[in-house]
This record gives C-alpha cells, structure tokens and sequence, in this order.
C-alpha cells in the first residue's frame, strides 16, 4: 500500500495601508514502500517537494506584488471602493468565509481558470485572501452563471 505524505507552505507579506499578499501552496506525495522505507529518499522526496513549492509561492507573490503595484498606478479598483464604503458604516468589510474560499478554488479548478486573471477581471488584481463576503459571493456568482452555456 503506497503511503502519502502531504506538503504544505504558506507566506504572506505585508504591504502598505495595513495590506497583504498571500500565496500557498500544497502538494501531496505517494511513495511506494521501498522509498517509504527509506530514510534517506524519504527526506530527498520531502525536500524536493518543500523547494518546489517555496519557488511557486515566490513566483506566485512577485506577480501578485507586481500585479498590485501596477493597479494602484492605474487608478482605485473594486476592492478601494468597497473599502470605503465599509468605512462610512464604521465597519470593516467581513471577509469570505473559508466555504466561499474551497468553492471559489473548486470552480476556477474544474474549469481551468486562471484565478489571478479571474480577480483582475472581477475586482483588480486583489489576492483570493482579501475578498469580503460579498466579493466572495458575487464571484462565484459570476463563476458559476458562466458555467451555463449561453
């Protein structure tokens, strides 16, 4: 029976006006039993895993860095606006809930979506972590009326 062994890095960096970027990202490994057996290709497995997904979070948040720095060059978005409206109310936003979250990445998935250009496209180059509630719940909206064929 092979085993499974789940990798898993997370990073988030600040940015100004109390901001953030975030990329993660998760792979899961099976190894047949001779490699589970041994200590040595076991921890060269984990480690290849670990550099792989240290690169993609680092590719991941250059763009994300280089997408933002790029939309405040161009003027308010989606996300700047619904930021001051929460303002006038004297209430921040609340964010997306973690089931709005798996549907969002559930959906991109199956379609074969690209989620950076998705959030570009609905709420200028905002990272999946900073959606409010009700972006959340717009996007999958919008993701799954795309789904009928029209």
């Amino acid at each position: 029976m092979p085993t499974k062994i789940t990798v898993g890095l997370q990073q988030k960096v600040g940015r100004p006006n109390f901001g953030s970027l975030g990329a993660s990202c998760h792979l899961e490994l099976s190894l047949d039993e001779h490699d589970a057996r041994d200590p040595e290709r076991l921890r060269t497995q984990v480690q290849d895993a670990f550099a792989v997904c240290r690169l993609r979070i680092t590719e991941a948040l250059q763009q994300a860095a280089a997408e933002t720095t790029e939309s405040s060059l161009t003027g308010p978005t989606v996300a700047t606006a619904s930021t001051s409206t929460a303002s006038r109310n004297g209430r921040p936003p609340r964010p997306a809930t973690p089931a709005q979250l798996r549907a969002i990445h559930a959906i991109i998935g199956r379609r074969g979506l690209s989620l950076a250009e998705q959030l570009q496209t609905h709420f200028g180059h905002q990272s999946l972590q900073q959606l409010s509630l009700q972006q959340a719940s717009q996007l999958i909206d919008v993701l799954n009326s795309e789904l009928v064929p029209g």
